[in-house]
């Protein structure tokens, strides 16, 4: 499954170098809807942050992820301001990660859940515009 992301990225043509990016891909893919910590990720595969960045791009642009921005009315309390990046295949983004089974109450299954949230939210918004388009 790995092997096929890396495939499609490549076959995109945009990618200068696919074993950095595969570097990359096992770097970033335990981060999954988690807040990206772009320095991290590039010290841990020997990179710039502004190649990360890149990287992360290169997924957005495949469709393979995209960006959960962070939620920003909270006048009272401090909060990170720094965006989600959520693959946008659980199966894949698992296997990359090396997880196994998600039991009912564990970590990664509340972090399951929250990306299952995100791609219904995600849908009903899409399908709402189309829906407005039509009108």
């Amino acid at each position: 499954m790995a092997d096929y992301l890396k495939e499609e990225i490549a076959a995109e043509g945009v990618l200068p170098n696919l074993p950095i990016f595969s570097d990359f891909l096992d770097v970033a893919s335990p981060s999954d809807n988690d807040i990206v910590n772009f320095s991290n990720i590039a010290h841990e595969c020997g990179v710039s942050s502004s190649t990360t960045k890149n990287h992360f791009q290169i997924l957005e642009d495949t469709l393979f992820g995209r960006w959960l921005p962070a939620y920003r009315k909270r006048p009272k309390c401090r909060v990170i301001r720094a965006p989600k990046f959520d693959f946008a295949d659980a199966g894949v983004v698992n296997r990359l990660a090396r997880r196994g089974e998600l039991l009912p109450g564990s970590e990664l299954y509340g972090k399951a859940f929250e990306r299952w949230d995100f791609h219904e939210l995600t849908s009903r918004v899409a399908y709402r515009d189309v829906d407005a388009a039509l009108s």
